[in-house]
């Protein structure tokens, strides 16, 4: 059993490595790189950021999930003034696989703590953090319990400025950290008192780098942050999202007195910098023909911050159609009722949908000789003035021929009666009789 303790001992030694991967969890994953002055102030209690990490420890390596979330805001000390803060508290699982010394060793692990950062520019006031640990080395179990528990001042200044980072952006902070760590297995309990002075840097190297993780793909910066302490430097190569409000991919490359290699990656996450939706306008309903281009209007679609996309979506002839951009062009090729969505998007994810009909008409064999719908309506029109000019001719006819049959018939009489006469016997008396 001497020898088990040895090894216990032995691996404990190991620059406290399970703490430092505690600490290195912690100090990475919260800092957000975002604006101060145009994001972190909308912040909101329930925000919330879930990472999967991957850390080695020598010949260990540890894994498990981090969720962090802003959990209430409450007043924190700074410089002896009271200011709001967010309280962001984090809890996390692990498990710890490998060999030592040739033994297996198998583990859990448990992360919980808190982090208050001001509210006005989210910057580190306080934190502390536990982490239990439950391994198994040669048929026997132990269980640790590590922690720290520090103040910052000046606040850890950890965002890239009050406006949008761009290329080759440059920040440098110097704090001051006052605490404590502890360990405590094997029955026994250590402390170590913290007064460290250390210098934060963190400058931009790249700009919309595409970075996809299990919550999404997020246009990223890809920023490098060094933390020194002692003259000694750790690195690490973190990807920042505005849409997420924080890093969703961290890779860390160097690592001294107490900062360790791993990597983290965003799973989930609950944030919104702006908190307003846009608004999206799908313009009016549209009448045509079959075989006319239409062009679709979104124009009316507003945002507080603005729109980055528009996407417009409708079903013809089983097939789902897309459209992008404030006014594409269509044309349809078959009549019937088309339902449009268009659902316009910000730059922070914010989204909203509208609708409206497009109505297409096929007017046939008229439509393909004469194509406009006016000139329908003259022919209509034209062949209602024909038939009624050819019915007033048609009457005029008839009344004309019945005039000539009735002269003609005058005449037959005439010269029937005048075939007929005879002169009388004798002539009638000139004067009547008295």
């Amino acid at each position: 059993m001497t020898r088990c303790f040895c090894k216990w001992r032995g691996w404990l030694r190991v620059r406290t490595a399970i703490l430092a991967l505690c600490c290195s969890l912690i100090f990475s994953s919260v800092p957000n790189c975002g604006s101060a002055g145009s994001y972190d102030t909308n912040l909101e209690v329930g925000n919330f950021w879930e990472y999967s990490f991957n850390v080695p420890i020598d010949t260990l390596m540890m894994s498990g999930s981090l969720r962090m979330e802003i959990d209430d805001v409450d007043d924190v000390l700074v410089s002896g003034t009271p200011q709001d803060a967010f309280a962001v508290r984090f809890t996390g699982t692990g498990t710890v696989t490998g060999t030592y010394f040739s033994e297996e060793i198998t583990g859990s692990a448990t992360i919980h703590g808190l982090d208050m950062r001001l509210c006005s520019n989210f910057d580190l006031v306080w934190s502390t953090a536990e982490i239990d640990i439950n391994v198994t080395l040669l048929d026997s179990s132990v269980s640790m319990d590590m922690g720290y528990d520090l103040r910052y001042f000046p606040p850890l200044d950890d965002y890239l400025g009050d406006d949008d980072p761009g290329l080759d952006t440059y920040v440098t902070t110097d704090t001051h950290a006052t605490g404590e760590t502890w360990e405590q297995a094997f029955g026994s309990e250590s402390y170590e008192e913290v007064d460290d002075y250390y210098e934060l840097t963190m400058n931009v190297l790249e700009t919309d780098q595409l970075i996809s993780t299990p919550a999404g793909i997020f246009t990223c910066y890809k920023v490098r942050m060094a933390e020194t302490r002692m003259g000694k430097v750790s690195v690490s190569y973190n990807y920042y999202s505005v849409r997420a409000g924080n890093y969703v991919k961290m890779d860390a490359q160097s690592a001294y007195l107490g900062g360790m290699l791993g990597d983290l990656t965003l799973v989930s996450y609950s944030y919104n910098p702006d908190g307003i939706p846009p608004e999206a306008d799908a313009g009016t309903d549209i009448t045509v023909d079959v075989g006319d281009m239409i062009e679709f209007d979104g124009s009316g679609s507003s945002d507080n911050i603005g729109i980055v996309n528009y996407t417009w979506e409708f079903t013809e002839g089983g097939n789902v159609r897309r459209l992008y951009g404030p006014d594409p062009e269509y044309t349809f090729n078959a009549k019937g009722e088309y339902l449009v969505n268009l659902t316009v998007y910000d730059k922070c994810g914010n989204y909203d949908s509208d609708t409206m009909t497009v109505t297409v008409r096929d007017l046939g064999i008229l439509n393909y000789f004469i194509g406009d719908e006016n000139w329908v309506g003259m022919i209509i029109i034209g062949a209602i003035a024909a038939g009624i000019a050819v019915l007033a001719v048609s009457s005029a006819m008839k009344r004309r021929r019945r005039r000539a049959l009735g002269k003609a018939a005058k005449r037959v009489y005439v010269a029937k009666q005048l075939a007929n006469w005879k002169p009388p016997k004798s002539p009638p008396p000139l004067y009547p009789p008295e």
